[in-house]
């Protein structure tokens, strides 16, 4: 795992949550961005909002309890994360185009080929 964004505590807010992506998320992330300058931008201000409130995403349900989407850029590509239970802390899962976002997010947490 490679943590992209760790907040210093602040002790007059709330805890924050450290930001820690999946490796090969981060190898695809590194793709994406020499597509498209703007993703970089715009997913590391997703990272600074998710250590402040990580329940901004929308859960998903049926093969992925527990995991939660963030559609962005015109709901054109998808952040999956999860919350760790009993530690400030949140996984990045999946970051990539919705196309073959689930499927990729599938094989990651091998429920899928």
């Amino acid at each position: 795992m490679v943590a992209l964004y760790c907040p210093t505590s602040n002790p007059d807010s709330k805890e924050k949550f450290n930001v820690t992506v999946l490796e090969k998320s981060q190898k695809k992330f590194q793709k994406l961005i020499r597509k498209n300058n703007k993703l970089q931008n715009y997913v590391e201000t997703l990272f600074t909002e998710l250590s402040e409130n990580p329940f901004i995403g929308e859960k998903l349900h049926v093969n992925f309890d527990g995991c939660r989407s963030i559609h962005f850029l015109k709901n054109k590509y998808r952040l999956v994360y999860q919350i760790l239970q009993g530690k400030p802390e949140i996984i990045i899962l999946e970051i990539g185009h919705r196309k073959d976002c689930y499927s990729d997010l599938a094989r990651v947490l091998g429920r899928g080929k």
